[in-house]
């Protein structure tokens, strides 16, 4: 834990959190009410002998594990609320640290020690107080995030995998959370994982079941932040490098400030956000606009014109959100044949799974592997100044559910992921980006990570 990562650390994700995991624990405490009592009473008025009570058995297992699987949610949703008071108390304690430092003439370091600014001779007793003040910020954040890994691991085998979504300074506590918390939705039965997906796929997807297991590799970029800064603090000292560091860097950030106010003027908001955060030098990661890229504007806008002369055109494309479209986007158009391509095995898989269950609905889990895409210029202007190049995957869950006449109906609920990494490729005979990457270089604009992900979209796989 160091002054960055916990000065910016987004607690009222810890709040998100603990609101999302209390809605799920409620969910699977309906389910169990559910999927118990009512078939239970069911059968104590039209089924009786050794078969229904194997069957009352079985249903008040079923009922054992939803339980569990809810108090371990609620107990998680409690650590999160404890860790939100716990790293809100000395995010305060460590920011009283850094407004009082610059007033004594200190700075705090990034492991909590305070120590003089250049030209200056603080008293002592300040530089101690300071370091005191803000390493017991650190020392009481790192206890938190400890006993909220604990927490996770404790509580982890009756709840399905997922991303807490807290900041992504707590890495520790991430990668222990991502390890351990695994088994119950990836373990459950397709029979057990349809009837939850039934009953609480919204709380389930909130939760995280559908985020996609890995991430793609992105390229180093400008590199290493602020490594021309430091080259030049070793050289001058750090006064001096700051200085030069700004000097050099005034001219790219004029371009790239320019670029930003240039896409607000042609309504480019995603190309000028992106390029604002990169300005704004946190370094956080920014969410993609997968609806955007789902989509395109002026091919979207060719099809209205078509429509407008052809009003009742011979052919048309129904899109699987129910818009229509005559020509899809880029991306639309590669998860379709994506998932066209896996569509025969899955239902086939699928229907195999449904008569091995004797005919009860069944679910099955899927990803695709993460695929490169380009945008383009001419179809998505913003995307393609906002993202360029990116990847994408798609995760979902196959459904065989019975028809009418008990035939097997074979759906499939699916979300579309995209990730890139905002920067610029140092080293590339590409003038631009060399340009852009300069304010990175230098410390006074950072590159980060992009993710995003779909709607929920629907379609049958008959």
């Amino acid at each position: 834990m160091d002054v960055r990562t916990l000065d910016g650390c987004a607690v009222t994700v810890f709040d998100d959190c603990a609101a999302k995991w209390r809605q799920l624990a409620d969910a699977l405490g309906d389910c169990r009410a559910d999927g118990s009592t009512k078939p239970a009473a069911a059968l104590d008025l039209a089924w009786l002998g050794e078969a229904a009570d194997s069957a009352k058995a079985e249903l008040a297992g079923h009922g054992g594990k939803l339980a569990a699987a809810a108090d371990a949610a609620e107990a998680i949703a409690a650590a999160l609320r404890t860790a939100a008071g716990g790293f809100r108390t000395a995010q305060g304690q460590l920011r009283q640290a850094l407004r009082q430092a610059p007033g004594v003439g200190v700075r705090i370091e990034q492991n909590g020690t305070a120590v003089p600014l250049p030209g200056h001779q603080p008293d002592k007793r300040d530089i101690t107080e300071l370091t005191q003040l803000a390493q017991g910020a650190l020392r009481s954040a790192e206890q938190t995030d400890q006993a909220l890994a604990n927490a996770l691991l404790q509580h982890s085998r009756p709840v399905l995998r997922t991303n807490t979504g807290a900041p992504g300074g707590m890495v520790a506590m991430l990668k222990a959370a991502a390890t351990q918390i695994t088994g119950w939705w990836h373990g459950l039965n397709p029979v057990d994982r349809a009837f939850l997906w039934q009953h609480a796929g919204t709380e389930l997807q909130n939760a995280g079941v559908l985020s996609p297991a890995t991430q793609p590799k992105f390229d180093i970029g400008s590199g290493k932040h602020g490594a021309w800064k430091q080259g030049l603090a070793a050289r001058y000292g750090t006064f001096p490098a700051n200085a030069l560091a700004t000097i050099e860097s005034a001219l790219p950030r004029y371009l790239d400030k320019t670029l930003a106010d240039l896409g607000d003027a042609v309504g480019w908001d995603l190309a000028a956000g992106n390029m604002r955060h990169y300005l704004g030098n946190s370094g956080k990661p920014r969410e993609m606009d997968v609806e955007y890229l789902y989509r395109s504007e002026v091919l979207d806008w060719i099809s209205e014109k078509i429509e407008e002369v052809l009003p009742e055109p011979t052919t048309k494309n129904i899109a699987d959100d129910g818009s229509d479209s005559d020509t899809p986007a880029i991306l639309r158009e590669r998860v379709n044949a994506l998932i066209d391509d896996k569509a025969p095995a899955w239902k086939k898989e699928a229907i195999d799974a449904f008569h091995k269950s004797g005919g009860q609905p069944v679910a099955l889990e899927k990803q695709l592997e993460w695929k490169p895409q380009h945008t383009s210029l001419l179809f998505q202007p913003d995307g393609y100044f906002a993202y360029g190049s990116y990847h994408y995957t798609v995760t979902g869950v196959v459904k065989a559910e019975p028809d009418n006449e008990g035939n097997p109906k074979v759906s499939l609920d699916y979300q579309i992921h995209t990730a890139d990494r905002y920067n610029w490729n140092w080293g590339q005979p590409v003038l631009m980006d060399h340009l852009h990457g300069i304010s990175h270089k230098l410390g006074n604009a950072q590159e980060f990570d992009m993710q995003g992900s779909s709607k929920l979209r629907s379609i049958p796989l008959d």
